[in-house]
């Protein structure tokens, strides 16, 4: 009779090894499909606009203040095409609106910035830190800003600005302004016509303690 039944429970012992076996891979097999299907992480975005530029609108603004807090004389100096100088003395209101002019070509600010990069090097012959910010975006008006420092101490000694615009008749206007810190600052100016014909002015403004 062992006999008998022996190879009955050798063959439905292998069968359970052979079901377990069947049940272990199903499973296993279930959870690396529900692994595949897991959605991957969200995606890390990086801000790459983080590099901050030189905040020399900053300075004009405490130099602007001073100047007016002080009371100090202002003077206007016109020169047109005769380069003839003419020179007045103007009211701090008429100051604000021409120093306007410097504060709104402000490259730092995230309407502007997103369109210029940064260069930094040094000027050997004026021993100075010159910053560099050009315009990418030809569309622009304001196409480029160099912020000078003194090279020993990293004093801000003068902003220079450039920019290019057409007006609605079509005359093409470049103007060049430039600050220097601690003594005046220039707006020169250059009309050019469709004909070719140009015309030019600067306006210096100085104060004096």
């Amino acid at each position: 009779m062992q006999q008998f039944f022996y190879p009955i429970f050798k063959y439905f012992r292998s069968m359970k090894k052979i079901v377990f076996a069947f049940f272990t891979i199903a499973f296993l097999f279930s959870c690396k499909n529900k692994e595949e299907k897991k959605l991957p992480p969200p995606p890390i975005v990086v801000n790459e606009d983080t590099v901050p530029f030189y905040p020399y609108t900053n300075y004009l603004k405490l130099e602007i203040d001073s100047i007016i807090n002080n009371k100090l004389p202002l003077f206007k100096t016109v020169r047109d095409s005769t380069n003839k100088p003419t020179t007045t003395k103007i009211s701090v209101a008429k100051f604000k609106i021409l120093t306007a002019d410097f504060l709104e070509k402000d490259v730092s600010n995230p309407t502007y910035k997103k369109n210029f990069k940064e260069t930094v090097f040094r000027d050997l012959t004026t021993k100075s830190i010159i910053m560099n910010y050009s315009n990418k975006n030809d569309t622009m008006a304001i196409k480029n800003v160099d912020v000078h420092l003194d090279g020993r101490d990293s004093r801000l000694i003068r902003v220079d600005m450039k920019t290019i615009f057409s007006k609605p008749d079509g005359v093409i206007v470049t103007e060049n302004y430039a600050w220097t810190f601690g003594k005046e600052f220039q707006i020169f100016r250059y009309e050019e016509s469709k004909n070719g014909k140009g015309n030019s002015s600067t306006q210096k403004i100085t104060w004096h303690k």
